[in-house]
C-alpha cells in the first residue's frame, strides 16, 4: 500500500478546513444551545431568558449537551453536503455542454 505524500494529506485538510471550522462552531453553539434548554427546565420559550449562558467561557460536558450539540453538527454538515450535491457543476441526469 502506497504511503500518503505529507503534502498531500495536509493539502486534504486544507481544502476542507473552512466547512470543519464552521461544524466545529454549529457544534459548540449546539452544546451551549442544550445546556440552556436543560437549564430553563425544559421549557422552550424560557431558554431565551439564559443567554448569558452562550457566551461564558467554559463548557460543562454532558451527555445531553453534546447530543444537542452533535445533531445540530450532523444537521450543519448534510446541508452542507446536500448545497455541494446541488451545485450547478454536479446535477444528476442532467446533460453536460450544449450537445443536442
Amino acid at each position: 500500500m502506497a504511503k500518503l505524500n505529507k503534502d498531500r494529506a495536509s493539502g486534504m485538510f486544507r481544502r476542507y478546513r473552512p466547512a470543519m471550522a464552521g461544524i466545529l462552531l454549529v457544534f459548540f453553539f449546539g452544546c451551549r444551545l442544550g445546556e440552556m434548554y436543560r437549564i430553563s427546565g425544559g421549557d422552550f420559550l424560557s431558554v431565551f431568558s439564559h443567554m448569558d449562558y452562550m457566551v461564558k467561557t467554559v463548557p460543562r460536558i454532558r451527555g445531553g449537551d453534546l447530543g444537542w450539540g452533535a445533531a445540530c453538527a450532523l444537521l450543519a454538515a448534510c446541508f452542507l453536503y446536500y448545497q455541494k450535491l446541488t451545485a450547478k457543476k454536479f446535477r444528476p441526469g442532467v446533460e453536460y455542454g450544449s450537445a443536442r
